[in-house]
């Protein structure tokens, strides 16, 4: 199952339960060796009174941590893709996008 389709079952199952959800998208750390490495990858914050917003990677079972780069948080992955959008042109393209996640001291 994909990292955007589990995070999605989670996000909807807990809104399920009237627990407020947002979906997150994101990087992760590529030398973390979790599943979703140099990768995007999406999870999803719940709201937990007198804690806030916490990150909860359900695809690599634990809470977000330093790993996590997030870059958009909103109600659907649709409405924080990190890549969209629409390229008109009369000849070919190929576009290629790359990044490289490093922690620093």
């Amino acid at each position: 199952m994909s990292v955007k389709i589990f995070t999605h079952l989670f996000y909807v199952l807990t809104r399920l339960k009237g627990i407020p959800t947002r979906f997150v998208s994101a990087y992760l750390n590529q030398s973390s060796g979790l599943f979703g490495d140099s990768q995007i990858h999406a999870w999803a914050e719940t709201y937990i009174p007198e804690v806030r917003w916490k990150g909860l990677d359900a695809v690599n079972n634990f809470l977000g941590n330093t790993n996590h780069l997030k870059i958009y948080h909103d109600k659907d992955y649709n409405d924080c893709s990190p890549l969209r959008g629409i390229i008109y042109s009369e000849s070919e393209n190929k576009t290629t996008h790359a990044t490289t996640v490093e922690s620093q001291q």
